[in-house]
């Protein structure tokens, strides 16, 4: 997850979670769900006709206890389909790798 974070950060998203289906045994569970996730560019997303991604996946995620809280422990998720251009996922971290190799070169 963090490897992802400041991939999708700055880009203009949403997520709908449904379908979740949680099974706790002791400390531990695991968590089930559709979730549909819909990407822009940054500052983009309020544009009409805007490029953008809409993501249905699967998540499948162990959690732990933590005193009060659930933390994830391991999230796996599988892509069941995709509208637009997915690109947009890694057009972002293209252009932040060719801003910090400019920035190397000066």
């Amino acid at each position: 997850m963090e490897n992802l974070l400041p991939l999708i950060g700055p880009l203009d998203t949403s997520h709908t979670a449904s379908n979740s289906q949680i099974e706790i045994s002791g400390d531990s569970a695991t968590l089930y769900a559709y979730v549909m996730s819909q990407h822009f560019m940054p500052r983009q997303g309020s544009r009409r006709g805007s490029e953008n991604a809409l993501l249905m996946n699967r998540y499948d995620c162990e959690l732990v206890r933590d005193g009060q809280k659930w933390r994830f422990k391991r999230v796996a998720i599988d892509n069941a389909w995709v509208q637009g251009d997915p690109e947009i996922l890694n057009a972002l971290a293209g252009r932040q790798a060719l801003r910090a190799k400019s920035k190397l070169s000066k």
